[in-house]
């Protein structure tokens, strides 16, 4: 493996999504949407910039506060930039 592929772990973020308030009790509605839109966009827009790793996953939780979305995120190509600027920093809710 060449050291370009390689992904430093200070390159990693996680990614906690909530749901959007139209879809509060409607469970189904946004994991459709996850799966249909929003998911396949991420990848789509984010890795002409350098997303090189996107591994979502579900959390199935009523807690106040808790994530309904959680993702480890690989942004190493935003931790070599000179701005270090991270693009999921205003990321929309789902």
């Amino acid at each position: 493996m060449r050291d370009s592929n390689l992904i430093h772990p200070s390159s990693i973020r996680v990614w906690r999504g909530f749901r959007n308030a139209s879809y509060t009790n409607d469970r189904g509605g946004f994991v459709d949407k996850l799966a249909d839109i929003f998911i396949p966009l991420t990848c789509q827009a984010m890795m002409p910039i350098g997303l090189r790793s996107y591994i979502p996953t579900l959390v199935n939780s009523d807690v106040q506060g808790v994530p309904d979305e959680v993702a480890l995120v690989d942004a190493t190509a935003w931790a070599l930039t000179t701005n270090n600027e991270d693009p999921f920093d205003d990321a929309p809710e789902s």
